[in-house]
C-alpha cells in the first residue's frame, strides 16, 4: 500500500456490492447474482425468476428473454424500473413487449426453494418453478477504505457507488464535481 502523505486527499471511487437478501431460501444453490449473469461468469438454465425490478432486475431479464430463456421478474413496487427516467422506462418497456417476459409487479417473494419461488401477488399466493433464481435487489456502497482513512486523519472523499449506487454518469459527474474543489 502506498504511503499517503499529511496534505494529500484521497479520492476513494471503491464502489459498491450486491446487498445481501433476508430472503428464506436466498441462500440456496440456484441463487445466483445478476452481476454474474451479465458478466457471463455462470450458464443460464431455461426458466429463470428475477427478483428486482430495477434498471439492474430489468436489463438481466429483458436480456434473458430476448436470447430464447423463460424469464419472470419479481418486483414489490407497483412498477417496474421506477429508478429510471421516463424515457428509459418507455424504451424497455417497448423492448419487454416483444418478449414472453412476465413481470409480477406488486409482490414479494415469501420463499426461494430447489425448485423455484414462492410469492404473494395482489391476488395471493402463487409458485412459479425454475431453474435459477437471479437476485438483483439492490446494492450496498463500499465505504470501508474511506472509513479507515477517515479514521486515521486522513482527508478523503467518497465518489461514485461508494457514496450511493447508482449510473455510471452520475459516478462522472460527481468525481468531476469534486476535483474542481479539491
Amino acid at each position: 500500500m502506498q504511503v499517503v502523505l499529511p496534505g494529500d486527499a484521497v479520492i476513494c471511487a471503491t464502489g459498491s456490492h450486491p446487498a445481501p437478501s433476508p430472503i428464506p431460501g436466498a441462500d440456496n444453490p440456484i441463487v445466483v447474482d445478476a452481476l454474474d449473469v451479465l458478466d457471463r461468469a455462470v450458464t443460464v438454465p431455461k426458466r429463470v425468476v428475477v427478483i428486482g425490478g430495477g434498471m439492474v432486475g430489468t436489463e438481466t431479464a429483458l436480456h434473458l428473454a430476448e436470447n430464447g430463456h423463460q424469464v419472470w421478474v419479481v418486483e414489490m413496487l407497483p412498477q417496474i424500473m421506477s429508478d429510471v427516467a421516463v424515457t428509459d422506462l418507455l424504451s424497455y418497456l417497448e423492448r419487454i413487449a416483444k418478449t414472453d417476459l412476465e413481470t409480477l409487479t406488486s409482490t414479494t417473494v415469501a420463499a426461494i426453494s430447489d425448485t423455484g419461488v414462492e410469492v404473494v401477488t395482489p391476488n395471493g399466493l402463487r409458485r412459479i418453478e425454475a431453474d435459477q433464481v437471479i437476485m438483483a435487489t439492490g446494492f450496498r456502497s463500499d465505504r470501508s477504505l474511506y472509513d479507515a482513512l477517515v479514521e486515521a486523519g486522513q482527508e478523503a472523499y467518497l465518489v461514485g457507488d461508494a457514496v450511493n449506487p447508482g449510473k455510471i454518469m452520475d459516478a462522472f459527474h460527481t468525481a468531476y464535481r469534486l476535483g474542481l474543489t479539491v
